[in-house]
């Protein structure tokens, strides 16, 4: 933690984590785990902080080759928000939008589709790559288990040459 320039007077603990107060200049650097200074903070006992969490990324389906579906193992989360960027290839059948369907489980419940990741096929029988896509689940509680899954979807065909990635990020 950078402290150049810093005067901490007393202050306070959070989460316990130590809460300082400062006179001069707040922290600037923006690392996980650190204090940022808020918009309009400046020299004072009266500069606002704010505690930066610790990001957790982790890889759901970690390139993943063959056929679909594909399921990731059960991933609990320390609640929040839950952003999940996926990816993948397939062979498309027809000139056409070609799809993969993106499904997650909450707490063991059936799979709910989030969205599709696709692409729009102008040659067929040929492996193309879909266009990474990015869903959102917020307001998970502390503990819930989350399942991702990767499904055919329309005019989409997958074999051992086909790859998928499925990345959490947990804010």
């Amino acid at each position: 933690m950078a402290t150049e320039g810093l005067t901490i007077n007393g202050g306070g603990v959070v989460d316990g984590f130590a809460i300082p107060t400062f006179s001069t200049m707040p922290i600037t650097r923006g690392l996980a785990g650190q204090f940022l200074q808020t918009a309009g903070a400046g020299v004072g006992s009266t500069g606002a902080l704010i505690w930066a969490a610790p990001i957790k990324v982790t890889k759901a389906l970690n390139y993943v080759a063959g056929a679909l579906p594909k399921e990731s193992a059960d991933y609990v989360t320390s609640g929040g928000t839950l952003r999940f960027d996926v990816t993948g290839s397939c062979i498309p059948a027809a000139a056409a939008m070609a799809s993969v369907d993106f499904l997650t489980s909450i707490n063991g419940a059936a799979f709910a589709s989030r969205g599709l990741v696709q692409m729009f096929a102008n040659t067929i029988n040929v492996h193309i790559s879909l266009v990474p896509r990015v869903f959102i689940v917020a307001g998970l509680a502390i503990g819930t288990t989350v399942r991702s899954k990767v499904a055919v979807s329309a005019n989409c065909s997958n074999d051992a040459n086909d790859y998928f990635d499925v990345t959490i990020t947990e804010f």
